[in-house]
């Protein structure tokens, strides 16, 4: 990795020299806009809730990334841990005295503990919280824009949303057709509970390894991009769909009604493409 790629992660590199830990290279490589989104939060909070995120196994023996670039996700965890366990000491202290004022009538608010200079950042990821306060109606995908999925990704995850109804337990998923089906199952499932980090990741994976095939993880990460108020990342996204698929950029708007509206218009110009070949 040349020094200039090591200027653009200059936080993560600094604190892998100063721990002489191995940069990872071959995950800002292949990830380098997640990477990018890792260094502007690392040494905060965020970046620890982002790294659980990334980590974090839709299924057992499944990370959504490559061995390889998973082995240095968790190393950048333990190191950002180790590095920055004051901080999050300091955070959890702050919300463990939040919540005995509460309980003992003090009068502290969550914007109490905001303005407090020691927690240095938010602490509460504001990605879950602008989604908490979505109404739940609005949350809802885009069934136009699912039925872009293979169906046997559609069956599988619909097997997987009634079992978990039924009993609540771990649903084990069958082997997948292809590497794009088990990463469209990982990203689905991490989305459905609202792992918004990892699933974005894992389908900006999608549309790096197949960046012409398959227009769905386009489609979905506009959407996603649009719910929790990301206009740049729905940008980068906007681009990279009009040129590989030579369809008109989808315009921002933060109006959920006219978003889905026009996604759905949209998703079904590609179904029909679908259906005629």
């Amino acid at each position: 990795m040349s020094g200039n790629h090591k200027k653009r992660f200059d936080r993560i590199a600094k604190d892998c020299r100063e721990a002489r830990v191995p940069f990872p290279e071959k995950f800002v490589k292949r990830f380098e806009r997640v990477a990018k989104k890792l260094n502007a939060d690392w040494g905060r909070p965020a970046a620890g809730e982002y790294l659980n995120e990334l980590i974090f196994p839709s299924r057992p023996g499944r990370r959504g990334f490559p061995p390889a670039v998973a082995a240095e996700i968790v190393a950048l965890k333990n190191l950002h841990e180790e590095r920055y366990k004051n901080v999050f000491q300091v955070v959890w202290h702050q919300l463990d005295q939040l919540c005995c004022n509460k309980s003992s009538g003090g009068g502290k608010t969550v914007a109490d503990l905001k303005a407090t200079p020691s927690t240095i950042e938010a602490s509460i990821d504001q990605t879950l919280e602008k989604v908490a306060r979505t109404p739940v109606g609005e949350r809802k995908y885009s069934a136009v824009v699912a039925q872009l999925l293979p169906e046997t990704v559609r069956n599988t995850l619909a097997r997987a949303k009634m079992a978990r109804k039924q009993s609540g337990a771990t649903v084990t998923f069958p082997a997948p057709e292809s590497e794009r089906e088990e990463l469209l199952v990982d990203a689905e499932s991490l989305l459905e509970e609202e792992h918004f980090n990892s699933g974005t990741a894992i389908l900006e994976q999608i549309a790096t390894l197949f960046p012409d095939e398959y227009p769905f993880a386009y489609l979905r990460l506009m959407e996603i991009y649009q719910l929790i108020g990301r206009p740049e990342d729905f940008d980068w996204v906007n681009q990279r769909l009009s040129e590989q698929f030579d369809c008109s950029r989808l315009e921002w708007t933060a109006e959920r009604q006219q978003f889905r509206a026009r996604l759905d218009k949209l998703a079904e110009s590609f179904l029909v493409g679908m259906h005629r070949q």
